[in-house]
């Protein structure tokens, strides 16, 4: 659940091309559902659970990546500042509650240049993130961002191409880290 990053995970395509399509087909095609969906927000999410998105359904595991678009500075959205968007994460987390079981909630993956607003903005959000899932047994903070950045703190290449999205190999190490949390059955 959550904005393009767990979208293109399905295989959709994006500017650089598909990315993850191999690994969603032999790993969740037939025990998830992809609820991504690109430019979406904190807000977005509220909105679409509030009105049934999934109604009906108890899921055992919901795995949750968003953020990085309350953060963004665009020209027709505010940006959230990080104490909002890890507060929009959490509200997110409570209201699925209503529905899984466990929570896995990815940290907002790295963007931008080391020293730049928004890089320091997320690294403060996901700060937050770790300190208000800690009390809430049912939420699992995974951060695999740091995967994402070379020695000199930019983003590796190989695995987001865009400075945004993951690339088949970033999904990769999601996946692992799904894996190795058990979230999956193989």
């Amino acid at each position: 659940m959550g904005d393009s990053i767990p979208h293109l995970f399905e295989g959709d395509q994006c500017a650089s091309g598909a990315y993850g399509a191999d690994l969603w087909q032999k790993y969740f095609s037939t025990q998830a559902l992809n609820l991504g969906f690109g430019f979406d927000r904190t807000q977005n999410v509220l909105w679409r659970l509030n009105q049934g998105e999934l109604h009906g359904q108890t899921p055992d595991l919901a795995v949750v990546m968003i953020g990085t678009n309350n953060l963004a500075d665009w020209s027709s959205v505010l940006a959230c500042t990080p104490a909002q968007t890890a507060d929009g994460i959490i509200a997110v987390c409570e209201r699925l509650q209503q529905n899984a079981a466990r929570i896995i909630v990815m940290a907002i993956l790295p963007r931008s240049t080391p020293n730049d607003l928004l890089r320091q903005r997320i690294a403060l959000t996901n700060q937050l993130l770790l300190q208000a899932t800690a009390p809430r047994p049912w939420i699992e903070f995974v951060d695999i961002g740091p995967a994402f950045l070379a020695q000199d703190d930019t983003i590796t290449i190989h695995l987001m191409a865009d400075g945004c999205h993951p690339t088949t190999a970033g999904y990769r190490l999601w996946l692992a880290a799904l894996l190795a949390r058990g979230a999956l059955s193989t």
